[in-house]
């Protein structure tokens, strides 16, 4: 389960990254100018973002917002938030995908508990993770772990 969720972390930073990339591209900003008021030393560690590799820290929010030209909040929704144009995906919505996918109610509960404080992307990792886990291990695993 943890190999599940870390790579749903993964795929996060991934998405920031495309953000990132996008927004790069969309405001013509060049990534010369970036490294420059971000202070970085080589296009690579720039490149690290973009590829999401690195993401970015929310106490560098205001550094990354400036060197586009934005607001912070401009900023945050156009990388670090999920787009307008990606749905949002509730604990409701979470729960019935599990329960339609038939995962017993134990592990919706923890499938819940995982993504309860989690933004609506995230979320949607995070039932992929148990989805997977469960297609994968299914109910022979689920005795051990209750026993162990």
């Amino acid at each position: 389960m943890e190999t599940l969720l870390a790579e749903s972390v993964t795929e996060r930073a991934r998405q920031q990254g495309q953000r990132l990339r996008a927004l790069r591209e969309r405001t013509g900003v060049s990534k010369g100018l970036l490294m420059d008021r971000l202070y970085f030393k080589t296009s690579r560690a720039y490149d690290l973002y973009e590829e999401g590799t690195s993401v970015i820290r929310l106490d560098r929010l205001a550094d990354w917002a400036h060197a586009f030209g934005l607001s912070e909040r401009e900023f945050a929704d156009a990388v670090l938030e999920p787009s307008q144009s990606e749905p949002r995906y509730s604990l409701d919505d979470m729960r019935a995908e599990l329960q339609a996918a038939g995962l017993p109610d134990d592990l919706i509960a923890e499938a819940l508990d995982t993504g309860r404080d989690q933004p609506a992307l995230s979320r949607k990792g995070v039932a992929r993770a148990f989805l997977q886990w469960h297609a994968k291990h299914g109910h022979a695993e689920r005795g051990r772990r209750r026993t162990g």
